[in-house]
């Protein structure tokens, strides 16, 4: 398996909005409303950076960090997959870590929600550092530079 982490293109999109996990659609149907496609773009129409991990080629997920404020170097980190994630979490984690670890820089708090039930977000988060408070459906989480 190569992983490898690029610039997003629009193909990207429509290849993850397609094959959204099933976790991640109900997230963003319950949290906010949209459609696997709809999150993606309003992720992406936002200030800030977007990478997608390619698994041997196939587009496996699209995340980055918001950029909400130029006033403030708090980021809003997301991430939105397929299937493949389930299959090759650790191979992900590793690779998306280089690549976090720099945001981390740029951006030393980052916050946002997830969903409580999304066992796969939360578990790479955790990994990353991320610290939570569990409310309901809602899974607040702050991700902060070492």
């Amino acid at each position: 398996m190569h992983i490898h982490i690029v610039s997003v293109e629009p193909w990207h999109v429509d290849a993850v909005a397609a094959n959204m996990r099933q976790e991640d659609a109900k997230e963003v149907m319950e949290l906010a409303g949209f459609s696997p496609f709809e999150a993606l773009e309003t992720s992406l129409s936002h200030p800030g950076v977007s990478y997608t991990a390619l698994f041997d080629g196939e587009p496996a997920a699209i995340f980055g960090v918001v950029h909400p404020s130029l006033m403030a170097a708090v980021g809003i980190p997301w991430l939105l997959g397929t299937p493949l994630l389930e299959t090759h979490w650790r191979a992900f984690a590793k690779a998306s870590r280089v690549v976090m670890d720099r945001l981390k820089a740029e951006y030393p708090v980052m916050t946002n929600v997830t969903h409580a039930d999304n066992r796969l977000s939360m578990r790479w988060l955790r990994w990353l550092g991320a610290t939570f408070d569990i409310e309901g459906i809602h899974a607040r989480f702050t991700l902060c530079a070492r």
